[in-house]
């Protein structure tokens, strides 16, 4: 069966695309602009029709979006954020899964820093959440078994991107109460 031709590049179609893919997912707007520059791409070929003048229609539906407020990137990278944060993830691996998505540099960095509330260490407090998580070093059941992992658990925590001063700070914990002490400040 043959595949249904795209339609053709229009403000109205592109609108309910955009607002479409918003009501599933919350994107920063050059995750959006990517994923509909591939509608674009392909009622371009299909319809042989001018590919700037659909990429300007489309930079008008975005920007009509964002003077709406459904598109806000710094609103994005503060919930990504904390969100990752909460999962465990180091702010290399922050910095780098925002950037895939399309956020700027300068915006992570400045979202980082307000997550930072003062003093607080967010690679510290992802480690002691990741540590809890994967069950390593003060979370290990078998204490005598705990040292036979500690070089393992040090190279998880390395490819899951903490500094070796935190994995080997972490690890060094006695107890699960220590962990959760040191996360609180």
């Amino acid at each position: 069966m043959p595949r249904k031709a795209p339609p053709k590049i229009s403000r109205r179609y592109l609108m309910w695309s955009a607002n479409a893919y918003l009501k599933r997912w919350f994107a920063p707007r050059n995750h959006v602009r990517r994923t509909l520059m591939r509608k674009v791409y392909k009622s371009v070929n299909h319809h042989e029709s001018d590919r700037e003048e659909a990429e300007a229609i489309l930079d008008e539906v975005l920007d009509h979006l964002e003077s709406i407020g459904m598109l806000n990137d710094r609103a994005y990278a503060r919930s990504k954020v904390k969100s990752f944060v909460r999962k465990g993830v180091p702010t290399r691996g922050i910095e780098r899964r925002l950037m895939l998505k399309g956020v700027d540099r300068e915006l992570i960095r400045e979202c980082l820093q307000e997550a930072r509330e003062g003093d607080r260490d967010l690679d510290l407090l992802a480690a002691c959440t990741y540590v809890r998580k994967r069950r390593l070093g003060p979370y290990r059941f078998d204490p005598i078994k705990r040292e036979d992992y500690r070089v393992k658990d040090l190279a998880k925590m390395g490819r899951a991107g903490f500094s070796y001063g935190i994995a080997k700070r972490l690890l060094a914990l006695d107890g699960p109460d220590d962990v959760e002490l040191l996360a609180q400040g």
